[in-house]
Parts: structure tokens; sequence; C-alpha cells
């Protein structure tokens, strides 16, 4: 339970409102620019989500505030990206079919962390969250923004941070409870400010018993257990300093904050950053708290003529297949116990993951068909929860999948309840989570990417098209039809809507697969019309004497028919039936044990990551692999001497990434470089397929295409994943497919090391970083903590 905090003394009342009344003064009204407009119905609409930073950069001279902060040589520091860049775009972003546009915090921010080795580009760091960031332009700009975007048609997204402000205190070993005071340590070197410049936010130095009494923020150290929900919700987040949002002095400054951009400059929309840190609560107040000096954001709205302000938050929480324990607790944030809404909406993290397991990865097709029939029994507004296949937090889908594979992601995506999400570059290719779409920034390989005759662009046009054209794509229920419980195959779904229906098929194998006896509940000689193919528009197809449908469906295919008879009145929704695989008997192959405390590097002289949550676990030390066989299937058992699961790791593990390395029996080509680690494959092996995989990616490569610098073809089906902490064991087994169904495993070499992974193999420098691996040379030496032996099966 949070802690209380203590009410302020009578004379800092005084102080409290008139620091109040001064943030509360608002800018002249911007005449003549169209920033109020009555909310849309957001179950039709198509968002596209820009990193501001990242998009475009309409004004170079604001880029370098010269703080160290701005490098476009650096992933980690301001770019140049900027409002007026997103402004002169908006052309670009509405030819894809966007209709609203949701961006980054705007507001002022601490621009470099204390160590000085990253920025606060993304906006998530505030020092002051009723001031633009100088590096974003100015108010004027923002407004400007609003303008274009309403008289286009188009609607504003803010993102917002209600848990936490920049990194300006922290503790040092020997934090207590009892005494905030305790080793306690303001930081130095935060540009453009020591301590957040607003009120109440600036109390923020617990060594002040009158600041530590105002309760402001939790007095605490960061998280190292994100599986305890006390930690959770009281503790600091990446070093982030924890807002105590239970404190009405706190609520009151953030309903005040945030209502000021929906009356300044017209925001239709908030998306809330890292809701879960955050008590439910806190969400009610901050909606509809009846406050005449700060109403709730929703009365804000309608003041504005805004009656459907949307809010939806980020709860980043994946689930294993079949299972909905994520997906729960995100829906306690739509809906409290007492089954009155929280907040309109919640990003709809646990479909992202089954896109991305079923399209990106090959699992079974019935896993994504479980997810599909849990929306209406586990969720009260589906249509409400912004869907995505890849955002600013987690891999781009192409990381580790195929463009047919992300090409059905993003159909199925439009196909569904939810509101569409596409993250800026996604249309384009991207593979790298924040590259610059423009060409002086990072990541951009030297050019602009804002081209509209690029392929996926053209094809998200061509399915938002084919969304906005058919509402019951946007508002309808679906049912799941068909789905596979072993391997990729067929998934099939119907959406219905006011007696009017569709059938949506994919087939995500690789090969060419019949669909027969799908049973529509429809009359026989019903017409089903072709509207939309991944490889062009399907052709229109009878329902048989028999009452049932057969298809046949090319390999890797998306395909949507219009159904000719209505509608029947009820269809229950359920889930499609488990199958499971035939069990497998496994021979043994391969026991390798590997010494404890060699996970140092090549050199020996490696160090993990400072962040308290690696502390002295060892994650990274492999201690024994062994290898087995069934039928061209591949099994690796690798103990190491640690499972960490303090991020709640949908695989089951994290502070750790397994780069495993297969050379085929009798095959020729393959590569000798590890792709992204800097480094070549001992003992003279070449690779055919390599597997990176880590707690939120699993992805399979050949090594078609390899590279230094990129990782191979993706290929499918990937890995599948067994945990057993008491055991210190990740159990990773390839199904016979992934490897081209070799008639013997006999001869296969495989070679297997470990490092971190966020977004990309985590930075080696020459000392340690709270996030970065130290103790070695980025320009000469490998990523690779620790490592086997090259293991030849008999």
């Amino acid at each position: 339970m949070k802690p209380t905090c203590c009410p302020v003394r009578r004379a800092g009342r005084a102080v409290l409102a008139a620091a109040l009344a001064i943030a509360v003064a608002s800018p002249a009204a911007a005449g003549g620019l169209k920033l109020h407009v009555p909310s849309p119905d957001w179950r039709d609409q198509v968002i596209y989500f820009a990193v501001t930073d990242r998009f475009d950069d309409g004004e170079p001279g604001n880029n370098d505030q010269r703080a160290g902060e701005f490098d476009p040589q650096r992933e980690d520091h301001h770019q140049g990206g900027d409002l007026r860049g997103l402004v002169r775009r908006l052309d670009y972003i509405r030819g894809l079919g966007a209709t609203a546009l949701w961006i980054t915090p705007p507001v002022a921010n601490q621009w470099m962390d204390p160590s000085g080795r990253h920025s606060g580009y993304h906006g998530y760091w505030a020092e002051n969250f009723m001031q633009v960031d100088r590096h974003l332009g100015t108010l004027a700009d923002y407004q400007r923004l609003s303008d274009r975007l309403h008289r286009s048609g188009m609607f504003l997204v803010q993102d917002i941070v209600l848990n936490h402000t920049g990194n300006y205190f922290g503790y040092r070993a020997g934090w207590r409870a009892d005494d905030p005071a305790a080793a306690f340590e303001r930081y130095a070197g935060t540009p453009p400010v020591a301590a957040p410049s607003q009120f109440p936010f600036n109390l923020n130095d617990a060594r002040d018993p009158a600041q530590r009494r105002a309760g402001i923020y939790h007095w605490t150290p960061d998280i190292a257990d994100y599986t305890d929900p006390n930690q959770e919700a009281n503790f600091q987040m990446a070093g982030l300093d924890d807002l105590n949002t239970e404190n009405p002095v706190v609520r009151q400054a953030l309903r005040r904050s945030h209502g000021h951009w929906i009356r300044t400059v017209g925001v239709d929309a908030f998306r809330v950053d890292t809701a879960f840190y955050v008590p439910p609560a806190t969400f009610v107040d901050f909606l509809h708290a009846r406050d005449p000096k700060a109403p709730g954001i929703a009365a804000v709205a309608r003041q504005t003529g805004r009656r459907d302000f949307l809010v939806f938050g980020e709860g980043f929480g994946i689930d294993r297949p079949l299972s909905d324990e994520q997906a729960r607790k995100i829906e306690r944030y739509m809906t409290g116990p007492d089954g009155r809404p929280v907040m309109p909406g919640m990003l709809n993290f646990p479909l992202y993951g089954s896109f991305n397991d079923v399209f990106a990865r090959g699992r079974p097709t019935m896993e994504l068909g479980h997810r599909i029939a849990s929306l209406a029994r586990l969720h009260a507004r589906p249509h409400l929860m912004p869907t995505f296949v890849d955002n600013h937090d987690v891999d781009r889908f192409l990381a580790g999948g195929s463009v047919p594979g992300l090409k059905q992601a993003l159909l199925a995506m439009m196909t569904l309840p939810g509101i569409p999400t596409i993250y800026y570059g996604t249309e384009q290719g991207f593979t790298r989570p924040r590259a610059a779409m423009f060409a002086a920034g990072w990541g951009s390989d030297g050019r602009d990417h804002f081209d509209t005759g690029a392929p996926l662009y053209r094809a998200i046009a061509d399915m938002t098209a084919l969304r906005r054209a058919h509402k019951l794509f946007s508002r309808g229920w679906p049912d799941v039809l068909r789905s596979d419980g072993d391997g990729p195959g067929v998934l099939a779904y119907r959406m219905r809507h006011e007696g009017r229906q569709a059938l949506v098929v994919f087939n995500t194998d690789e090969q060419a697969l019949p669909l027969e006896g799908l049973d529509l509940s429809v009359p026989s000689g019903t017409v089903l019309t072709g509207l939309y193919g991944l490889d062009g528009k399907p052709v229109d197809a009878t329902v048989g004497a028999d009452g049932k449908l057969g298809l046949q469906l090319p390999p890797r295919s998306g395909q949507v028919w219009l159904i000719g008879a209505r509608a029947p009145a009820a269809m229950p929704v359920t889930a499609p039936e488990a199958v499971s695989p035939r069990p497998r008997r496994w021979t043994p192959l391969a026991a390798v044990d590997d010494p404890a405390g060699d996970d140092r590097g090549p050199s020996g002289r490696y160090v993990y990551p400072t962040d308290a949550t690696y502390g002295d676990r060892h994650t990274m030390d492999l201690r024994r692999i062994e290898v087995a066989g069934s039928d061209g299937a591949l099994r690796i058992d690798l103990t190491v001497s640690d499972i960490s699961t303090t991020w709640n790791p949908p695989n089951g593990f994290d502070h750790v990434a397994f780069t495993v390395f297969i050379e085929l029996p009798g095959r020729e080509g393959g590569a000798t470089v590890m792709p992204l680690q800097n480094g070549r494959l001992p003992a003279g092996m070449r690779w055919h397929y390599r597997l990176r995989v880590h707690g939120w990616s699993n992805a399979l490569f050949s090594a078609e295409g390899a590279s230094a610098t990129s990782e191979g073809r993706p290929v499918t089906p990937a890995a599948g994943f067994e945990v057993d902490r008491a055991q210190r064991r990740i159990r990773i087994t390839l199904p016979a497919a992934a490897l081209g169904r070799q008639p013997s495993l006999s001869g296969l070499r495989l070679y297997v090391n470990t490092w971190d992974y966020d977004g990309g193999y985590r930075a080696l420098a020459p000392g340690a970083q709270s996030w970065g691996i130290g103790g070695g040379d980025p320009a000469t030496e490998a990523r690779v903590m620790d490592d086997s032996a090259v293991i030849t099966l008999p």
C-alpha cells in the first residue's frame, strides 16, 4: 500500500495556492486557428504514431541547445525532429489513410540523464508538464499542428506521463523506508535545470523536512523486482522520480497541467505512458474529479466541445499462448471492480504478442484464434483498445519477421476490433525501432524516407481504405471459425455488424493449403464477394450444396470476402478447440558443461550493467548445454547460473539474450559473421540458421543476406520455449520445418553465446553503464558475454 502523505502546513498552503494560480495562467487565445472540434467516433479512426524527434526536422535552428544532448551519430541523443516537421508531412500521413496523429510527449524535458550518456529526446522525462520543449518548437508551433490536423479532418493524440518526472534524485545503498533522507542523493548535470521548474514537482529534496512532508514523490529507490506490486506502484522505474499520485496536491497539478493542453492547443485524446505503475483510482480522479479549480479532464474536454475524449493507457503485458493473465490485468485499468469504467481504452499488448508469434514466428494459428475469441469475453470495450504490430518500446516486426508476415499482421489489425495504430516507418520497411525518417538523423542511411510509392505504404493505404469502406471491420464482432493447433496454417474468422458479415482468411504457411468444410451458417448458394487480398482481390466464392465452403489458400495469403446473406441474429464467440501436437520421443545427442564464472567476455574483462536489477546474478553465465533430436526437430536445453524474471517477460526470462548458430550437415554456403555482435564464429564454423531469443523476442534467420549489420532473412516457424526456474533451465525447441526437415541431424554443428538485448544488442563500452555492458572496446571486441564450444552432433 502506498504511504499516505502528510498535510502541507498552513504556511505552505498559501505558497501552494499562489504557485497554482501562476501555473494556471493561460497564453492569449490563438486567433483564427481551428483548435477545438467535436470528438469523432474513435472506433472508426486509424492512428499514426510518430516519435517526434525521429520524424522530420522542420526547424534545424532548435536542434542543438548546447547541453551535449544533440548528436545525430548516436541513437540515444536528440536528432532534430520537431513540430514543424510534423506539420509539413501531414499529407504524407493522411495519404496512408490515418485519421489521427499520436505524438510523443511534447513537454519540457530533462535533456540529459545524470550519467550524461542518454538524452531525453523521447519526451518521457518531464521537468515541466505545461511547457513545450525547446527542441520541438514553441506553443505556437504546437497550435499550428493542431489547426492543420483539424482542417484536414484529423485528430491530435498527445502522449502524457502521470507516473514520474525526469531523473533528478535517487538513493545510494542504505535506503530506509522509515527515513527518506537516508542515502538520498540529488543529481548534478541534468540540463536544462537542476530540478523540475514547475510547482509542486520542484519539491523534490527529501532532506528538506517541509518538502519531505509535502509528499509530492515516493521517496524510493529503483524497482528491483517488477513482479512485486508494491515496487511496481511505488518505486522508481529506471531511475525516474516516482510521483505520489495518491496525494491530492499531485493529482490536482496533473489535472491542471493536462487540461491546459486541451484548452490551449486542442488535443483530442491522451495516451498515458506507464499506466501499470499508477493505481487505477488515479485515473478515475484524473478523468472525473469534481474540482472547480482543476476539474477532471473529461469535463475540460466537454467544455471545448469534445464529448468523447479518448484516454488510453500503456500496460506492457504480453500473455503466454492460451493464457489471459495480462489481458485481465489490462482490463482492470478499463473497468473497475464495481463494473464502472476507469479509462476508455488500453493498448492491446496481448493481441500484439499473438500477431507477432503467429505472423512473424510461425506459431500455431490457434494461439491468435484464442486471442481474438477472448476480445469480447475479457474486455468491455475492445473497439477502443488501440492495436499495433510494433512500436517504440519493442522490436520492429521486420527485425525478426518477413514482409509477407507483416502484411498479414496489418490486415488482421485492420479487420479486427480496436483502433489500428501504425508506427512511423513501418510503411517504409524499417527494422530499427527508433531510426530517423529524415536524412540527417540516426539510422536513416543518409536519405529521407517519405516515399508514398513504397510497397508497404501502398499496401497500408489499401487496407485503411478497406476498413473505412466497411464499418463491420471497425465496429463488428469476430467469430473464430477455423485455426490450426500444430504450427503454421489456416486462421479464419467472420466479422459481424448490423446484419452484414465478412470472412477473413489467412494461410501463414509457406505452402498452399486447402480450406475445406468451413461452416458459415448461411444457405447453400450464398455468394461471397471478394473484397481484398494481399496479392490481389480474391475471386468470388459460393457456398456449396452441403452448406459448407471450400477454398484453396495461396502461401502467406490474407483474403477478405463480403458474405451475401445476412448475419445470424446471434452467434457465440468461442475460442477454437485446442489441438495438442503429437508427443515426441527425444533422443539425447550431446551434453556439454560450461565453467561457472566465465561470463566476462572474450578478454575476461567484461562487466554487467550497473542497474540494480542485474545485481550479482550472472544471468548470462552458461553452465550446461544439452541437445536432443526427434524426427528432424532440435531441442536445446540451456542451463544458466540464474534466471531473472524481474521485468515480467512473456518468454519467461530476462537480462540475457541467447544467440544460437546452426550449421547443417552437407550444405554449402552459410556465413561466418555474427550479425550485430561484432564477431565471427569460432573453429571454422559456418551458420545456415541463426536463432536470437530473449524475454520479448524470438527470431529465426537464414544466412541469406546476412552481414555484420544484417541479421539475414527471417524464416518460420521460430522456436518454442519452456522455462524451469527451479532447474535454471531454458528449453528451446526448433521444429523440423524450421531447419528444412533434415533427414538426419548427424553432423549438425551448433554454437551458443549470451549477451543482452533491448531493441538491439546492448552497447559495449569501456566502462559499465546502467543498461550497457562495460570492460570492452566497442570498435574491436565482440558482444559475447559467455559462449559454448562448437558442438558437433554424432
